[in-house]
């Protein structure tokens, strides 16, 4: 199903339609609203097409789907589907009337059927809870498994989302830093926001040991080394994005504690995630699963390689 926009260029639509689309799974629940509003302003400013997404998931057992019940049962569904999928483009409509829109519905597992659509986005969005839908069971095993899989990043939206204000970055030093920084600035300079990148450090016993003063740990060499590898690592995005303010939070704590501390008034948080495969898919690293399930405004993870 394709809801085209009300006024969009033919450039535009040939831009949008160029680029992988930014993807928003749907519910009809009121988290998912958001998630989808999120997800419009995203389209808009990477001038990039929107896809909703739904999925039904034929009954286990009690119903023939080639029986006249069955039958009825599936166009019900489909039905329903199609009606929360009208909704959904109408949200979207309302945050950004010129965006090019086009609904899809799925049968089938949600986890299987978004982690499938996923492999064509350059986002995807989900709402923080559902009805049981794509979008529902969020972050219990269905959203464990979309969010930790996808090799694109991962935005997860709470009820109320604010576009503008500060972008929070979490590093750790690892390799993921510089895609998380990449992602904040560019969402910061694209709202006019700015950046925040927040890095904890905690010292080892050898580390204390060989710490004379014990009462200047935040300016003993670990403290020393932590900032100066946040520095190299924030000075090419600070030279890319000039305009874009950024300020430097290198704290002794928790990483999960210090980057809820500071969500607590952002715009939006962008962490990267450590989590290690299973056989039954991928599993989110602690610090990234902490601050989507307790951060209020919507969260980033940038788990994949995309």
């Amino acid at each position: 199903m394709t809801v085209p926009s009300r006024s969009a260029t033919a450039s535009t639509m040939g831009t949008a339609l160029r680029r992988s689309p930014v993807l928003a799974a749907t519910d009809g629940s009121r988290s998912a609203s958001a998630a989808v509003a999120w997800a419009a302003g995203q389209a808009a400013r990477t001038c990039t097409e929107l896809v909703v997404i739904t999925a039904y998931s034929w009954p286990v057992a009690g119903f023939d789907e080639l029986s006249d019940a069955g039958h009825e049962l599936r166009a019900r569904l489909r039905a329903g589907a199609d009606e929360v999928l009208t909704r959904a483009a109408a949200t979207a409509r309302a945050v950004e009337p010129d965006l090019a829109v086009r609904c899809e519905v799925t049968s089938g597992d949600p986890v299987s059927c978004l982690s499938s659509a996923a492999e064509r986005a350059s986002v995807v969005v989900l709402g923080s809870r559902g009805l049981g839908g794509v979008a529902g069971l969020l972050l219990g095993s269905t959203a464990t498994a979309v969010v930790a899989g996808a090799r694109c990043p991962v935005v997860v939206v709470h009820d109320a989302a604010p576009s503008i204000g500060t972008v929070v970055a979490g590093l750790d030093g690892g390799p993921a830093d510089q895609r998380v920084l990449a992602f904040a600035f560019a969402h910061a300079e694209a709202t006019g926001g700015g950046v925040t990148a927040v890095r904890a450090w905690h010292e080892t016993l050898a580390d204390a040991a060989r710490t004379a003063d014990l009462g200047a740990l935040d300016t003993g060499p670990v403290a020393r080394r932590a900032r100066s590898a946040t520095e190299d690592a924030v000075a090419p995005w600070r030279d890319r994005h000039p305009g874009v303010p950024i300020d430097l939070v290198i704290r002794r704590s928790r990483a999960a504690a210090l980057l809820l501390d500071h969500a607590a008034a952002a715009a939006l948080v962008v962490v990267g995630s450590r989590g290690r495969g299973t056989a039954a898919g991928l599993l989110l690293g602690s610090v990234s699963q902490a601050v989507v399930r307790h951060a209020r405004c919507p969260v980033a993870v940038l788990r994949g390689t995309r």
